[in-house]
């Protein structure tokens, strides 16, 4: 692997070296775990078919060990524990070890504007600031689902010039600033090239110079130029269940939030210093563990690069990562002094990283993790609740669509409504004006309803506790044959400098484009349709005065209002 800086590291880091080297390198102590966590890798037993790492850290001892299946499988070669993974967006937990300490050093503020770094972005990013980027709360639409929606396949090589220039494109974000949280990949792209400007150096060779290579982690790099050679690397695979193994396709050439590799031995060593700084301080250990701030006050649930929530009552910071095939996922419970983490080559749902972690913490945590006796269940609260008779909570009774929850039933029970989601439903009581909460006082939230300009009601909106999510009510059609037709042409949108044409076949809207997979389109009824791609989760088409239809708008988790105008 080349590696591009050598650099004096201090006596005192040396010694701290030099203990994680002794710990990392060394088998791992005998514990009572490994019967019970042999049982959760169960599934992993087998040499004959792509694998994985996975390793699991107490009190600063390497208490699990375990390297799994193939790390080639064209040429079968074994993982080993100095196997070079792809660890996805796990690569954002060190890019935001990078910016914290470059905070400590005075070179970089939370605080600052982006555009103090980025003076080129449009007036979109006035008001963002660095600490935006950090804790996902920017209103960033997501690179990769913009360049995907623009074209791009998987096997496409992606640039930081190519973000860079769709990014530019864009005219507005998807939410106001701080406002909410939701994890773009852009926000940590941003900052990765804030570190270059920031300290003159590339990410790349800043953490080799100030994090890997003082801890003796010499396998790892931000690897930005996707035609390089790592050596020892293991190559991901696509499982299908027709076509059975296929290549993972990985043509990326931007770090920041994704373009980390490491090994398992180096990966340790990284965890060891988190939970023991020798690289660092208490007070940057401090901000990788807490979570920011919204504006009102609320948490974000993001800290500098990672995830920040409560696991059955205890405080969890944790990062799951994907790309091309690879998936990772880590766990950290500070009070413990215990981590797990766990890569793998291959995207088989059976050998899910994120189940496997939860029940590695599962099994090693049993007596930290388990809930007390249930209390006694509360008196319902007594709430201002107000009658309403049939004809009148009729009207809000209906299929409506989320975004990020799919979607969402009020049905009528009597004169009660009932929220149902993932086949459970939920008694409501009204408290007046469109407002209704749930009849069971340990949910906490409150249904808003309005309606639209012909008086009836269109949407809900409710806080489930990260951020407003709104649902707008879905009106059923079906359409002809011959009135699919009215939408067929040529579309293009500016944001993405793409052009696409829409057709009927088989009875069926198709989107189709020269690059890109036709994309079934499935409609709603005449203005609204839906299908399974994730850059195309939504298109509302738009018309003009007399009805003709004009172009359509798109809208998806990590992307709103892209507009395609009919040529």
């Amino acid at each position: 692997m080349k590696l591009k800086f050598l650099f004096m590291v201090s006596i005192p880091i040396l010694f701290s070296v030099a203990a994680l080297a002794q710990q990392t390198n060394a088998p791992a102590q005998p514990s009572t775990y490994e019967e019970k966590l042999n049982r959760v890798f169960q599934e992993w037993e087998r040499p004959d078919r792509p694998g994985g790492v996975v390793a699991v850290v107490e009190k600063g001892q390497v208490v699990y060990k375990r390297c799994f299946g193939q790390a080639n499988v064209e040429y079968q070669l074994a993982t080993t524990p100095q196997t070079v993974y792809d660890v996805g967006q796990l690569a954002e937990a060190v890019t935001g070890m990078a910016l914290a300490m470059l905070e400590d050093q005075g070179k970089i503020s939370a605080a600052d504007p982006v555009k103090k770094y980025l003076p080129e972005l449009p007036s979109w990013a006035d008001g963002l600031t660095v600490g935006h980027l950090i804790h996902h709360m920017s209103g960033l639409p997501d690179w990769y689902e913009l360049m995907t929606a623009a074209g791009w396949n998987d096997g496409d090589a992606m640039t930081l010039d190519q973000i860079h220039k769709i990014l530019r494109r864009q005219k507005q974000l998807l939410f106001e600033p701080g406002s909410k949280s939701f994890p773009s990949r852009t926000d940590y792209v941003l900052l990765g090239e804030m570190v270059r400007r920031a300290t003159g150096q590339s990410l790349r060779d800043w953490t080799w110079t100030n994090i890997f290579k003082p801890l003796g982690m010499t396998r790892t790099l931000f690897r930005d130029s996707y035609r390089e050679i790592v050596e020892d690397r293991a190559y991901s695979i696509n499982y299908h269940y027709r076509d059975g193994y296929l290549k993972g396709a990985d043509n990326l050439g931007a770090v920041g939030s994704l373009g980390l590799f490491t090994t398992l031995d180096d990966f340790i060593k990284w965890v060891l210093n988190l939970d023991n700084p020798a690289v660092g301080s208490a007070r940057l250990k401090d901000k990788l563990l807490t979570s920011g701030k919204l504006s009102d006050g609320r948490e974000a649930g993001f800290s500098y690069g990672f995830a920040v929530d409560s696991y059955k009552g205890h405080k969890r910071i944790h990062k799951s990562g994907s790309w091309g095939g690879f998936r990772t996922a880590f766990r950290y419970f500070p009070a413990a002094s215990f981590a797990v983490f766990v890569f793998c080559s291959w995207d088989y749902n059976w050998n899910d990283p994120n189940q496997c972690a939860d029940n590695a913490a599962d099994v090693c945590l049993e007596a930290l993790l388990e809930k007390p006796a249930a209390p006694p269940a509360p008196a319902a609260a007594k709430r201002k609740s107000l009658k309403l008779g049939p004809a009148e909570l009729s009207q809000y009774v209906g299929e409506y669509r989320s975004g990020g929850w799919g979607y969402l039933t009020i049905a009528q029970a009597k004169d009660a409504l009932l929220f149902k989601a993932g086949g459970q439903a939920f008694p409501l009581i009204s408290m007046g004006e469109g407002r209704f909460s749930f009849e069971d006082p340990n949910i906490p939230i409150v249904l808003t309803f309005s309606r639209g300009s012909d008086g009836k009601v269109s949407q809900f909106s409710f806080d489930p506790g990260n951020g407003e999510v709104t649902a707008h009510r879905v009106e059923r059609e079906t359409l002809t044959a011959d009135e699919l037709k009215l939408y067929e042409g040529a579309y293009y949108c500016e944001e993405l400098d793409a052009r696409y044409e829409i057709v009927t076949r088989e009875g069926r809207l198709v989107l189709a484009g020269l690059r890109m997979r036709d994309v079934a389109l499935t409609p709603e009824n005449r203005k609204t349709f839906v299908s399974d791609s994730a850059a195309f989760q939504l298109v509302s088409f738009l018309k003009g005065e007399k009805g003709e239809v004009t172009g359509f708008r798109v809208d998806s988790d990590s992307l709103r209002h892209l507009v395609f105008k009919k040529e």
